[in-house]
């Protein structure tokens, strides 16, 4: 199903039920959370996610203010905690520097 389709498709539910406008995006980056916390591997989620340049370790790296308020709030504190330590793993065993991640961030 492509992107639009599904978008297509679920905007007047969430319009009728009086939810907030939801991008595209924003389920792409609450996939690649859901699927760190099961544990699969941040190289796998970063393929599956297409991502092809450092630009998801910006996202990572700033996971608890991109998270939206509501958002944040389903995930336990324990979980933000995981993710900032899968965070650290990943970059450490890629060799990406902090100076690096933070200089793309400005």
């Amino acid at each position: 199903m492509l992107k639009q389709d599904f978008l297509n498709f679920v905007t007047p539910i969430w319009q009728s039920a009086q939810l907030a406008h939801v991008l595209g995006h924003s389920l792409r980056i609450g996939g690649a959370v859901e699927l760190l916390l099961a544990g699969i591997a941040p190289e796998i989620v970063v393929a599956t996610g297409g991502w092809t340049s450092l630009a998801f370790l910006l996202y990572w790296h700033r996971m608890e203010e991109i998270l939206p308020m509501s958002t944040s709030k389903a995930y336990k504190r324990s979980h933000m905690t995981e993710l900032a330590s899968i965070f650290e793993e990943f970059h450490i065993a890629h060799k990406i520097s902090l100076s690096l991640i933070a200089s793309s961030d400005s």
